[in-house]
């Protein structure tokens, strides 16, 4: 009797509440309430830095290729003349073949020489087209794994119905990304670009190699 008076008396049992201690040391700070909430926030972190990375990197590539591009184009527009016969010499060979027959007092008709270009000039355009092509095919590449990298942002942070739900979900598309290589397709887009700069180089020595 004596202890249910007690009980009584003392009223109902208040067990602090820790919960308000920790969001009065840490305003701000969200509190997992399970192991679920825990997953969701550390993947979180790790999803918003991997897509930073990969925005960051691909656009840098875009903006590269676009450059290189652009400056390969006119190498190609010069070089691409190497392979045609000069108008300005046809013409001073007509008109030296015509003196000679007015000197000769002949009517010789002109037949237009065949233009064999030289192998040199052959091996640097094609060494300065196949650089354009993989640069092509880089931002083109660049450009698709934008859209995946977007796609894998949008379907992150739709969420679920539940922080479980949110959680499986989740790590089903990060499995997907990890069974795909996504991380290592984007960090071996840059090597295509060096590819490139490389061909081109190679290109740009032989013709002035040839011109030496």
């Amino acid at each position: 009797m004596d202890i249910d008076n007690a009980r009584k008396t003392d009223g109902p049992d208040k067990r602090p509440d820790f919960r308000n201690d920790i969001t009065g040391l840490l305003p701000g700070v969200p509190i997992e309430y399970s192991g679920w909430d825990v997953y969701n926030t550390e993947a979180k972190k790790v999803d918003i830095e991997l897509v930073k990375d990969w925005n960051a990197s691909l656009n840098s590539l875009l903006v590269f290729a676009a450059i290189f591009a652009a400056v390969l184009t006119a190498f190609i527009i010069e070089s691409k003349k190497l392979l045609e016969q000069d108008p300005l010499e046809l013409i001073a060979d007509v008109m030296i073949f015509n003196t000679n027959n007015a000197a000769n007092g002949t009517l010789t008709p002109y037949t237009r020489p065949d233009f064999n270009p030289k192998s040199v000039d052959l091996i640097v355009n094609c060494l300065f087209f196949a650089s354009l092509s993989v640069s092509l095919v880089a931002a083109l590449a660049s450009v698709v794994a934008l859209q995946w990298v977007a796609d894998y942002d949008a379907a992150i942070t739709r969420g679920g119905s539940s922080p479980e739900d949110q959680a499986k979900r989740r790590q089903f598309l990060f499995a997907g990304v990890v069974s795909w290589k996504m991380g290592e397709i984007i960090a071996a887009l840059p090597l295509l670009l060096h590819f490139s700069v490389a061909l081109f180089f190679a290109g740009l020595a032989a013709w002035m190699w040839n011109i030496h």
